[in-house]
């Protein structure tokens, strides 16, 4: 049962996980802290500071931890960057997002194989072939790049991935003990009421008594899944 219940969270997850990555619609990374750039880095209306925690808060190639400006007033990024994976004109490809330097105005270009990238509003766009820069039109919209099949492993797929992780890790330790043991100890006593609840306010009223184990993997999944909504 315990197997079954693995595979089918497992199997959630990967499907989570990639549906986040293509349908997620990612704004602006890093545009902002050029906007403020000119006043210092600093934050100063409450319209800004929640433009500001709103803008951080949004999916990314990168996972940004905090900005700040240094004695000579240049505007310093900390986190850590994160695998940009695409598939382009000339197959997939493979980079870090590092390669970007921040930049999310396509101003950066980043070369892989025969291929040129850029990111433009945390999209990747692969720029035609013979082009050196990209172009916009009067929307501001590229001329001479198209968008690629982007599989990157976002700040939002980082996160999934973990609790991913996490969600085998302790609920594989609660499996083990209730092989031994009829009530759980230590952090297995937390976890219990959670997937009692699960299971006698969620899976047996909507599915029934006969087929609701079959469903609980996918029921405790999407529940702990949403910590990282």
């Amino acid at each position: 049962m315990y197997r079954a219940y693995f595979k089918i969270a497992f199997f959630a997850l990967i499907f989570t996980a990639f549906a986040t990555a293509q349908a997620q619609e990612h704004n602006g990374d890093y545009a902002f802290d050029d906007e403020i750039e000119s006043d210092g880095g600093k934050v100063n209306t409450k319209e800004e500071i929640d433009s500001y925690i709103d803008h951080h808060l949004k999916d990314s190639h990168d996972f940004h931890l905090f900005s700040y400006s240094d004695d000579a007033g240049v505007r310093k990024h900390v986190g850590f960057s994160l695998p940009v994976i695409v598939w382009s004109s000339e197959g997939l490809k493979f980079f870090m997002s590092s390669k970007f330097h921040h930049d999310d105005d396509g101003k950066v270009l980043v070369k892989a194989g025969d291929a040129t990238f850029t990111k433009l509003h945390s999209k990747i766009y692969e720029l035609d072939s013979g082009a050196t820069a990209i172009n916009f039109d009067a929307d501001h919209h590229p001329t001479n790049a198209h968008r690629v099949f982007d599989m990157s492993i976002t700040k939002s797929v980082f996160g999934l991935l973990l609790i991913g992780l996490l969600m085998l890790l302790v609920f594989g330790a609660l499996a083990k003990q209730y092989k031994t043991k009829k009530i759980p100890t230590g952090f297995g006593r937390v976890l219990e009421p959670l997937v009692l609840y699960v299971r006698d306010e969620i899976a047996r009223p909507n599915i029934g008594e006969t087929k609701y184990r079959k469903f609980m993997g996918v029921f405790i999944n999407r529940v702990f899944l949403n910590l990282d909504q």
